[in-house]
């Protein structure tokens, strides 16, 4: 079974995510911003990180340049209202959804990273 690590600080947000994603039988670990994420990808072995920008405490496109220099091998997805390019960060991301965006597409986009070795 494959983690992911959701952060996100919108808790209704991400519960949302959450279970939708540990409906397609993944293991579904969350953080509430980018120092939480941290911890867990320091503690935990991660598949792929699905982030927000704006968060509290360390915000995306900081944990994301953490998460590339550190285990350049996690695939990120960025969530998020703003474009990675106008934040800066389009090298760190492997994809980018924006804001609305259904579980559905979500799913797509994690198949498109985890396809090789995942079967949904």
């Amino acid at each position: 079974m494959k983690n992911v690590l959701i952060v996100e600080d919108d808790e209704d947000i991400r519960d949302f995510l959450k279970t939708g994603l540990e409906s397609i039988e993944l293991n579904v670990l969350v953080a509430s911003d980018g120092m939480d994420a941290w911890d867990k990808i320091n503690s935990f072995p991660i598949d792929v990180v699905v982030t927000d920008y704006r968060m509290p405490n360390m915000d995306g496109a900081k944990l994301s340049r953490f998460i590339n220099a550190k285990f350049p091998q996690i695939p990120i997805i960025l969530i998020s209202t703003y474009d990675p390019d106008y934040i800066g960060i389009q090298e760190f991301i492997h994809t980018f959804l924006a804001k609305p965006f259904s579980v559905d597409e979500l799913i797509m986009k994690l198949k498109e990273i985890l396809v090789e070795e995942t079967t949904f």
